[in-house]
């Protein structure tokens, strides 16, 4: 497989901030998400694979911000390759 590939496997957290309050359960559901969770005015996910499902969700509110966490490409490899046991 090439990085693009296992990256596009890899999880990423995304924290999105919305003008308003936004049910959780707008999120729940949804292709490749696997945590939703309530935060204030926003949300926290957990996704693996395309977002476009998720930015779809969001444009249905407004967005004031919207953050995600991606792995770097080590914590990739580790993962795949099943290092992450400190050897």
């Amino acid at each position: 497989e090439d990085v693009g590939d296992l990256r596009a496997r890899e999880l990423r957290v995304l924290d999105l901030h919305f003008a308003g309050p936004v049910p959780a359960s707008a999120f729940q559901g949804l292709p490749g998400v696997q945590e939703v969770e309530a935060q204030g005015d926003g949300v926290r996910l957990t996704v693996a694979g395309p977002l476009d499902a998720v930015v779809k969700a969001a444009a249905r509110y407004e967005v004031v911000d919207l953050t995600s966490h991606e792995p770097s490409l080590e914590e990739i490899f580790l993962r795949f390759y099943g290092g992450d046991d400190g050897a």
